[in-house]
């Protein structure tokens, strides 16, 4: 869940002058204007889905909240599931598959 998390966030974090990897980062560095209309409504899926994922890793995978670790009330964790990780790790290959099969076909066709 780390991992995805990582993979769909903004492509600028903290620092103006560092520049992630990510999914999001991905239409802008393609140059075919059809590859990269087609590329658009699947990023915002694969960016939406993973929601779950990202409440783990900042409430507690890679920071831990405060009120969790207490035991005090707050909201528990989002609802997270093989399915739902599943269901995103083929969105965001999706994706991939469907760059890459365009720079196969642009190389060898």
């Amino acid at each position: 869940m780390l991992r995805i998390s990582r993979r769909t966030e903004p492509p600028k974090t903290g620092r103006a002058d560092r520049q992630d990897l990510t999914i999001q980062a991905l239409p802008a560095l393609i140059s075919n204007e059809a590859l990269k209309a087609r590329a658009m409504q699947p990023v915002a899926d694969a960016v939406t889905k993973p929601e779950f994922c990202r409440d783990w890793r900042n409430r507690r995978i890679a920071h831990n909240d405060l009120l969790l670790a207490l035991e005090q009330p707050t909201m528990p964790p989002a609802h997270a599931s093989r399915l739902q990780v599943k269901t995103t790790l083929k969105s965001l290959t999706a994706i991939l598959n469907a760059v890459a099969g365009h720079l196969s076909c642009t190389r060898f066709c």
